[in-house]
């Protein structure tokens, strides 16, 4: 299988992937930025702001491989919230670097983490 690499998004170090996590605060979702958008954050679970009730989490280890990104798109692609999410970007990220790194795509729009 094609193993991602996954860098955090805070500290900007690799992460392994018993040690990580993909999420998305759905709070967002409901107007607490200013966009109502939810952005995806790949970190270690240590450097993680925030994870509670209204965090959508993905353990690392569950989406480490090119297979299984495909897997959990097929999966979150069922989710009414997704279009207001940047999954896409994601995954867009991972298929022409082989990285998860939600830092690379940010930072390329003056996005801040």
């Amino acid at each position: 299988m094609d193993q991602l690499i996954a860098i955090c998004g805070i500290c900007r170090t690799q992460i392994p992937a018993n040690d990580g996590v993909v999420s998305a605060d759905l709070a967002d979702l409901n107007g607490s930025n200013e966009d109502g958008f939810a952005r995806w954050r790949v970190t270690h679970r240590g450097c993680h702001p925030n994870l509670d009730a209204l965090t959508y989490g993905i353990e690392l280890q569950q989406i480490s491989t090119a297979c299984q990104l495909l897997v959990w798109t097929a999966h979150m692609s069922e989710k009414t919230w997704l279009p207001k999410t940047d999954w896409m970007e994601l995954v867009r990220t991972a298929g022409e670097t082989g990285r998860l790194d939600t830092g690379l795509w940010l930072a390329s729009h003056g996005v801040e983490q």
